[in-house]
């Protein structure tokens, strides 16, 4: 049996999920084990730069950066004219990429009677809001993570696999390919690339059939029961993997991508000036940009709880400065 909390939790929801269950099981139990879920921690991943912009106290919400073409290995020295002809300047092309933040919050609360009645310290029936409380920047992480599979999702400079078939060893080797053709790339370190799980275990199947793996270390490293979500150089090819199930899926498609380290800017934008209400407890995650505070208004419903707020915005660097493909196959 399970049971969904509607907020605030209350003493009679903590009652009822408990209605068809031995008092002995509350006994015995004084912390919740919490559902195998996809945990991927992408602010360490390696697909963001490291440089954090943050906003606060700028006047905007939108930074730039500017990038620039068209100069030094690109451009070779014309040959002279005459001994005094002129020399005409060269030409240099610049743009700009972009990142905006945005706001998010969560929040949970609880009534006095369920806090009295149950306890504050873990029960074994719902997390109390000093568990919860602990879970926030897990939700943060989750929010980033979902920023940048939707954002990877729209990458269309180069693109592996098929809309209709299922990623292979062949996808994987043309991602080697487009990545050796990319001048530069090498240089900015290994690629990353995110992908389904699905995806994952249909390119450890492909690779079952080529030929020259038979009998290798490789081969039987490729199939192994791998451990966590993050994957250092699965396929023996140079990439690194991420697995997540926010990898984007639409209209029969999932849309997985690889790119350079640091393909994306991240910002914040540090709380640390918010007044906050007076007497309420508060905790400020700086590297995330993260205000936690404490509910005040809700004392004359008999109610207690917490907040958080966060600005989060991430931007994708041009194709021109980073190796990015979409890395699609059948969903």
């Amino acid at each position: 049996m399970s049971v969904t909390y509607a907020t605030p939790t209350s003493y009679a929801e903590t009652q009822s999920s408990n209605s068809n269950l031995p008092p002995a099981w509350i006994l015995a139990s004084n912390r919740l084990t919490r559902k195998l879920v996809d945990a991927l921690d992408v602010s360490a991943s390696g697909f963001f730069d490291p440089e954090v912009i943050d906003f606060a106290g700028q006047k905007t919400d939108t930074a730039h950066w500017g990038e620039v073409s068209g100069v030094g290995f690109e451009e070779a020295m014309s040959s002279a004219g005459s001994e005094v002809s002129a020399i005409t300047g060269s030409t240099q092309t610049t743009a700009y990429g972009s990142v905006a933040v945005a706001e998010y919050v969560i929040g949970y609360s609880e009534t006095f009677r369920n806090q009295i009645l149950m306890g504050t310290a873990p029960n074994g029936v719902s997390l109390t809001l000093d568990e919860l409380v602990t879970l926030v920047p897990a939700s943060y992480e989750k929010t980033l993570r979902t920023q940048l599979t939707a954002s990877g999702a729209t990458i269309s400079a180069n693109i592996v696999g098929a809309t209709t078939t299922a990623l292979s060893a062949d996808d994987i080797y043309d991602l080697r390919a487009a990545h050796t053709s990319k001048y530069g790339a090498g240089e900015l370190g290994a690629p990353i690339i995110m992908l389904r799980a699905k995806q994952h275990n249909e390119v450890i199947e492909s690779f079952r059939s080529e030929n020259y793996l038979w009998g290798t270390e490789l081969a039987q490293r490729m199939q192994r029961v791998k451990i966590g979500q993050n994957l250092v150089d699965p396929y023996g090819l140079g990439f690194d993997v991420k697995l997540s199930d926010d990898v984007v899926s639409a209209t029969s498609v999932l849309k997985g991508f690889c790119t350079s380290p640091g393909a994306w800017k991240r910002a914040i934008a540090r709380p640390d000036g918010v007044k906050i209400p007076a007497g309420a407890k508060y905790m400020i995650i700086r590297g995330y940009g993260l205000l936690i505070w404490e509910k005040v208004s809700g004392s004359d419903l008999r109610t207690s709880g917490f907040n958080a707020y966060a600005n989060i915005g991430i931007g994708l660097k041009s194709s021109n400065i980073t190796f990015q493909s979409l890395v699609r196959s059948k969903a």
